[in-house]
């Protein structure tokens, strides 16, 4: 076995050891501090079963966020490509953009929630917006950026070869940022996600967030632990996914 093949071997058994290091942990934790505090791993999954097979409460509440988490994401990967891209190639549109976009990137959205709730309203359209508020921002700024970095000599040879501009973006923008972009676009859902979930936190009648809140008033642990483990899930399946492509397009590029 060489040297990489056993570095890869101990990384495949490192990854697999941590959910089980971490189920270790959640049991012994349930056993010093008592079920009424942090349930048992048996326990939660019993809740978690019933919110899924038997009485169905946790798929209506998970439908309703990622619903809104897939259009408010949807939008964010529309717009902020569209918008990157044109800051990207035009100079003098990035210098008067990007400051406005970086500045409003560091403010703390959830602040601005009011706002969106007295536009958009109680319903599934205020956590959409802020869904799509908090994802944008990642993903125009990653993509304005690796445009920006492209070697100009590439540009020079796609229009010594009388490239147009679909070509050049399709022969030579595009696989250059490809990596950048999908560190963007994960960024962007991580974001999302949290906008999602915030906005169902602060106003909502259903959702993931709202069900969360709900659980804590009454302080149902088993209930509180179930739906953060569905969001974990959610998100680490995503960022895995999206970890592998990038590891996959940084190696071909």
């Amino acid at each position: 076995m060489t040297l990489r093949s056993r570095s890869e071997l101990f990384v495949k058994l490192g990854v697999t050891a941590v959910p089980v290091l971490i189920i270790l942990l959640w049991q012994l934790g349930a056993a010093l501090l008592g079920e009424l505090v942090l349930p048992s791993p048996l326990n939660t999954f019993s809740v978690l079963r019933g919110g899924i097979i038997e009485n169905g409460w946790l798929l209506s509440d998970l439908k309703d966020t990622m619903i809104e988490l897939g259009v408010g994401y949807s939008f964010a990967v529309i717009l902020g490509l569209t918008i990157g891209f044109i800051l990207g190639m035009n100079h003098f549109l990035r210098e008067v953009a990007e400051p406005f976009v970086l500045n409003t990137y560091a403010i703390p959205k959830v602040t601005l929630f009011p706002i969106f709730l007295f536009i958009f309203g109680l319903g599934m359209e205020s956590k959409i917006a802020f869904g799509f508020f908090h994802g944008i921002f990642p993903i125009i700024i990653l993509t304005t950026s690796a445009i920006k970095d492209i070697k100009n000599v590439y540009l020079k040879v796609g229009r010594s070869f009388r490239l147009n501009p679909l070509q050049v973006y399709r022969e030579i923008v595009f696989p250059a940022i490809l990596p950048s972009l999908m560190t963007g676009l994960r960024l962007g859902f991580n974001l999302s996600f949290i906008g999602v979930i915030l906005g169902e936190m602060a106003a909502s009648k259903s959702g993931l967030g709202y069900a969360l809140m709900k659980s804590e008033g009454a302080f149902y642990m088993e209930k509180i632990i179930s739906i953060v483990l569905v969001l974990s899930i959610i998100a680490i399946a995503v960022n895995s996914l999206c970890y592998a492509m990038e590891r996959r397009l940084s190696k071909v590029s």
